[in-house]
């Protein structure tokens, strides 16, 4: 409460901002970033100095002396995104400065402004909202040497245009950029990015839960609007004209975050970036006379959440325009932070308890929901290992390839996804209960599909990995008649990060583990990336240590700090979360062809089933770190997933078929392509998947059909 009342008394007061400096509240605010205690506090004191240095230089200069810029900048990694918002804020305010004009001062404002860009990855559209706020500060104030980076934007777009008509030439020159590009330090993406046409608000929130506007799920991917080629050729010429290589670096990096952020996976936070990319291209289309294709940006619309970049300022700009950048995009993030204040404590004290009540009475009925599917799987679990699975209880044809299948633990969804699109499905009663599109660019494919906090039905939410490397996590997704809302998203891997593969990639990967509330990443790179959903971060990279990709991805629930990899050089790899990524592999298993999937059995989850294209489902035991078992299911293996509580194998191969085996190697039924006059028909198996709890299996095929099929009934 008190840093919340300096920081008004120095809000746009000058005579308070004296006040204020005099009392020493810079080294007081500057020695509580460190309290742990109370995220709170770190976020106001962040806050308080921010609007103590706005328009007072005489203050910037005391923290200078202190240190403040590198004490701030530490809260940048905090484990709170509202925490480094406000470090973001005031960090922009230290160097947002009319007046900083010195040597001394462009130095140090260079220094910081590339340390500020190092959180263009930021897994939370709050934190890079935010830092788009900054940037168009910075840009405000040096307006022309960006305005040179725009002009050569268009230099290269109307010599792209002129080379449009002869294709060899307009290879050659994509050739050239791309060669620019890489010499570059830190280059951009090099996929086309797309602005989403979906009027779309931001996300501010707790920590403790994300929000978010809903998208308009109408039309199953946007246009694109610029390639980097060309924009990364202009980051480089400009770079070599300027004299300053510290005005050089802040510029260019800026530039260039511009340019990542444009084509951002949240709606919100590529339209802020957009706006500010038109605006620069308009001005610099004004003073050169280059014609300036403007992107494309659809207004955010206000709403009345808790979320702060409701209050985003955003409009479309046209090139007769002068509005400054920075009073285009606007956060109001300080102002959202100023409502907690607004509210009575004792008034939120009994609505909050009141509520409680009701939460606690619906988490028990839906957790006495829970249990009894759990009762009825675990009689299906004597049953399994010696009843067959070839009654059909669902089917149906799709119109594109099912890559991805996902039961819902506790409810009777069923989770379809093709290349952008996911389709849920009763598979009970046969019926289509919704579809949307995941609103990637067209070249990007679904290749990870995960419930996050599947216990609470109605509530869980839906992560959907991408090739390109993004990540985008939905709710409210069930039906067709709900209101779908993009929670977050965000780049978990850049795409620059992925190797080339010259057979198919499997993209990237993703594993949810819901105990530690924490998402895996992996595919065509060369590490595993881990975060923490929670605190919205980054924990760490283990690199992998492979030649190739990673295929899945496997962190059980009994082993937590275990993660398994499947590689496609044949290998099986364990990691150790609680080592230094340097040293965290502890061992690993061979294959002799590409390995498919990797799981675990129940019990004390020491024992690893993998399988191999060749065909190859070995048996390995981590105490031992070695093969205990196997079978062979005949070459062509193409899918494979294990269902733990019940010890079942299904593997789907090349002949049309699936074979199901228990954990002794014995075959307990075969799905054939056909089965006499009115059998059942089953085309190559593109993808399969079990319940997690119940005896039932999932296939989809290469032909659009996608089955559910369950233990006979003749054998009760």
């Amino acid at each position: 409460m008190a840093a919340f009342v300096l920081a008004m008394i120095v809000n746009h007061h000058t005579a308070g901002q004296e006040a204020v400096y005099q009392g020493k509240a810079i080294s007081i605010c500057l020695l509580l970033l460190d309290y742990k205690h109370d995220h709170r506090l770190r976020a106001w004191c962040a806050l308080c100095l921010g609007v103590l240095w706005q328009n007072f230089p005489v203050a910037k200069w005391a923290g200078v002396r202190d240190n403040a810029h590198e004490k701030v900048g530490n809260l940048l990694e905090d484990s709170v995104p509202e925490v480094r918002c406000a470090a973001l804020l005031a960090l922009f305010t230290f160097i947002n400065q009319p007046d900083n004009r010195t040597e001394h001062a462009i130095n140090l404002n260079n220094t910081i402004g590339i340390q500020i860009c190092g959180m263009t990855n930021d897994p939370s559209p709050m934190v890079r909202e935010e830092l788009l706020s900054g940037i168009a500060g910075f840009v405000a104030i040096y307006e022309t040497q960006f305005i040179s980076l725009a002009q050569q934007m268009l230099e290269d777009e109307a010599l792209s245009n002129q080379l449009a008509g002869s294709p060899q030439k307009m290879n050659n020159s994509r050739n050239v950029s791309v060669d620019r590009l890489k010499s570059v330090t830190g280059s951009p993406y090099t996929r086309d990015g797309y602005m989403s046409q979906a009027s779309s608000n931001g996300v501010y929130g707790s920590s403790d839960s994300l929000d978010a506007s809903s998208p308009n799920c109408s039309s199953p991917s946007a246009p694109s609007y610029f390639s980097y080629s060309a924009n990364a050729s202009t980051i480089k010429r400009v770079a070599s004209s300027n004299a300053s290589l510290g005005i050089v670096n802040v510029y260019n990096t800026m530039w260039r975050t511009l340019l990542q952020l444009a084509v951002d996976p949240f709606h919100s936070v590529n339209q802020l970036a957009g706006i500010i990319i038109n605006l620069l291209k308009n001005k610099a289309s004004a003073s050169s006379g280059l014609r300036s294709a403007n992107i494309s940006i659809s207004s955010p619309e206000r709403n009345n959440t808790s979320s702060a970049s409701s209050h985003s300022t955003a409009r479309n700009m046209t090139a007769s325009e002068t509005t400054s950048v920075d009073k285009m995009v606007d956060t109001e993030f300080f102002q959202w932070s100023c409502k907690m204040f607004e509210k009575s404590v004792m008034t939120e004290f009994c609505n909050k308890k009141s509520t409680n009540a009701d939460l606690e009475h619906e988490k028990q009925n839906m957790y006495a929901d829970n249990v009894k599917v759990k009762v009825k799987a675990l009689q299906e679990h004597l049953q399994a290992p010696y009843t067959p699975i070839e009654t059909e209880v669902f089917a149906n044809k799709m119109n594109t390839l099912p890559s991805i299948l996902r039961f819902h633990p506790y409810d009777i969804r069923l989770a379809v996804a093709d290349n952008d699109s996911i389709s849920l499905w009763d598979w009970e009663a046969g019926v289509k209960l919704n579809r949307f599109y995941n609103h990637s660019s067209k070249t990007c494919k679904i290749t990870g599909m995960e419930y996050l906090n599947p216990q609470e039905a109605e509530k869980s939410l839906l992560a959907i990995a991408t090739d390109d490397g993004s990540v985008r996590i939905w709710r409210d997704f069930s039906s067709k008649y709900s209101q779908l809302e993009l929670v977050t998203a965000w780049q978990a891997i850049p795409d620059t990060s992925f190797i080339k593969m010259t057979t198919n990639s499997p993209g990237m990967v993703m594993e949810w583990q819901q105990n530690s509330t924490s998402l895996f990443f992996s595919g065509a790179c060369k590490f595993i990336r881990l975060y923490d959903t929670n605190s919205e971060l980054k924990v760490m990279d283990l690199p992998t240590g492979s030649d190739g990709c990673v295929t899945s991805l496997l962190n059980d629930s009994q082993n937590i700090s275990l993660v398994m990899a499947s590689c496609s050089d044949g290998s099986v790899r364990i990691f150790d979360t609680r080592q230094a990524p340097s040293s965290s592999r502890i061992c690993s298993f061979k294959h002799s062809s590409w390995v498919i999937n990797c799981q675990t059995l129940k019990g004390d989850g020491n024992t690893v089933v993998s399988a191999c294209r060749g065909g190859e489902v070995k048996f390995w035991d981590l105490r031992n770190r070695e093969c205990i078992g196997g079978l062979s299911v005949g070459s062509g293996l193409r899918s494979m997933t294990i269902h733990k509580q019940a010890e079942l194998i299904a593997c789907g191969v090349s002949e049309q078929m699936i074979s199901i085996y228990n954990t002794a190697g014995d075959a307990t039924s075969y799905i054939k392509y056909h089965e006499g006059f009115m059998g059942q028909r089953v085309a190559k198996v593109s993808c399969l998947s079990f319940h997690p709890h119940l005896v039932r299996l999932a296939s989809g095929n290469v032909d659009g059909m996608v089955s559910v099929f369950m233990m006979s009934d003749k054998s009760k």
